[in-house]
């Protein structure tokens, strides 16, 4: 009975947008956060290393030092699961036409 009602949810405007795209927007039930174990881990990583750690001034504070910590993550911290590289040195490796393509910063 749960699953029909959180299946036969109202379709927001953000459902809309991105069905005109072509996307499917899926939720996941609540109370079920191992269903979407790659953004849980992401939080995971930001609370352990940026929220827990530090206190902001302002929501403007927050956002900027996130925005830092997220560059930090992806072009300097080496990943264990990537054999030591950072994420933008293995998808240069992985995709190295789309890497230049779009010309990462």
């Amino acid at each position: 009975m749960k699953y029909t009602k959180w299946k036969e949810r109202r379709k927001t405007e953000m459902d809309k947008l991105l069905q005109s795209w072509g996307f499917i927007h899926g939720l996941i039930p609540k109370g079920q956060p191992w269903r979407n174990g790659f953004i849980e881990r992401s939080h995971r990583t930001d609370n352990e290393n940026l929220f827990k750690i530090f206190r902001f001034k302002s929501s403007e504070d927050r956002r900027y030092y996130l925005w830092l910590w997220e560059r930090h993550y992806q072009f300097e911290r080496p990943h264990q699961g990537l054999n030591g590289k950072t994420p933008i040195e293995a998808f240069k490796q992985m995709f190295p036409i789309h890497a230049t393509a779009r010309m990462l910063i």
